[in-house]
This record gives C-alpha cells, structure tokens and sequence, in this order.
C-alpha cells in the first residue's frame, strides 16, 4: 500500500501563473499529480497535446458524428411527420408534432457541432477524443 509519508514533497511548490479576469491579479496552478506513478506532470506541456493532426481528426470525426445522427434524427422527423399527418386522434398532434421539432432541434445542433470545431480551435481542442485518452 503506498502512503503519503513515504513520498518526499517537500521541493514541490505551486507556480504562480497570471489569472484573466475577475480582478484577481495572480492564482495558483499546482501541478497534476499522478496517484499511481507518484510522479507530476506540469499542466502546460498537457496544453500543447493538440497539434494539427488532432484538429483534422476532430473535424473529420464531428462532421461524421453529426452528418450520421442527423440521418438518424431525420428519420425520427420524418415518422413524426407521418404521424402528425394521419391526424386520426388528438394523441396523433401529441406525438407527431414534439417528434418533429425536437428531430429538426438535434439535427441542427449536430450539424453545427460539426461546423464549429472547425471554426473555433478551443472548442476543437476541448471536444479532441485523442487528447482525452
């Protein structure tokens, strides 16, 4: 079992790194530290993961994942059409109609999921499955 007193911490102090906003001026940014290996690894070298590889497979990835949900998505729209069409009973309103609007609501946020990591690099850097692993 590995404790806490065996592990010498006592060169290891916290960087100060200048904070953005909220008026204050500086704040702490310890280091991740690894529970398994007892070993640190600074936080900007974890930053710098996302090279121009990572951005075209997130690309390619969302457009993919959004362009094949929507087809799904679609097809849920379409049944919910076709249900709103029959218009037998008030239940056919009450199914057919949610089915549509929130079949048109995902296809359009999918879809622009996909078009956003390619026009904001942040958001591409954060939704990067290769960076996550």
């Amino acid at each position: 079992m590995i404790s806490f007193d065996d592990v010498d911490l006592s060169g290891i102090e916290p960087e100060i790194y200048p904070c953005e906003g909220y008026g204050i001026p500086f704040t702490y940014r310890p280091k991740y530290y690894n529970i398994l290996t007892l070993t640190f690894s600074d936080s900007n070298k974890m930053e710098n993961k996302h090279n121009f590889f990572h951005y075209l497979f997130t690309v390619i990835y969302k457009l993919g994942e959004g362009l094949i949900s929507s087809l799904i998505w679609l097809f849920v729209g379409i049944a919910g059409y076709l249900i709103y069409q029959t218009r037998r009973t008030p239940f056919d309103l009450v199914f057919g109609i949610p089915l549509m609007l929130v079949a048109v609501g995902l296809v359009i946020n999918k879809l622009w999921s996909g078009f956003y990591s390619i026009l904001s690099p942040t958001y591409n850097k954060g939704v990067c499955i290769l960076c996550s692993r």
